[in-house]
């Protein structure tokens, strides 16, 4: 069998406020209708992958209440209205690292298979601090940590960064897989 696209139906927002989901039922390739919950919101993200000029990742850790569990992760956030994806890379970074860097865009890439959130993924190289106060959301409370790209290494392959993938994006563009 042959894989194909399924039909959509219809489709119902059934949440709306910071994230909103729609119910959506598709009429799947052997014909039965199934309802799917997607996460959809107004904006998309951006993801920042940052060293500085010695080679130090540059992370973020913070509790997140989904899994209810400490990660470290790379500095992400929303675009806002009226913003490039660039611009956002290079605001939220700042924000909650306090690090400006030389900016690339890497690639996109999904939120996951029930998101409809698009995640724009960024390289900062030769990073300097230049704020020492984070500018942070109201339930923002993260710590910024500097670890070496062996101890980087280390922490992806062990599951330690939530957002692992943009980390193995990053390395692969600067060809140290």
């Amino acid at each position: 069998m042959s894989i194909k696209n399924w039909k959509k139906i219809k489709t119902e927002r059934v949440y709306d406020n910071f994230k909103k989901i729609d119910r959506t039922t598709f009429k799947l390739q052997d014909g039965k209708l199934k309802d799917f919950d997607i996460v959809t919101t107004d904006h998309s993200v951006v993801s920042v992958v940052g060293f500085t000029k010695d080679k130090k990742a540059i992370l973020t850790k913070q509790y997140r209440p989904g899994p209810e569990k400490i990660f470290y992760e790379f500095p992400l956030g929303y675009i806002e209205e009226g913003e490039t994806s660039i611009q956002a890379a290079k605001r939220e970074f700042l924000e909650e690292t306090g690090y400006v860097g030389h900016f690339k865009k890497i690639g996109v890439k999904y939120n996951n298979g029930y998101s409809r959130v698009k995640v724009h993924c960024y390289l900062a190289s030769d990073c300097q601090k230049t704020e020492s106060k984070l500018k942070l959301d109201e339930a923002e409370f993260i710590e910024v940590h500097l670890v070496s790209l062996k101890e980087l290494r280390k922490m992806l392959k062990n599951g330690k960064i939530r957002n692992f993938g943009e980390g193995y994006l990053a390395l692969d563009y600067l060809n140290l897989l």
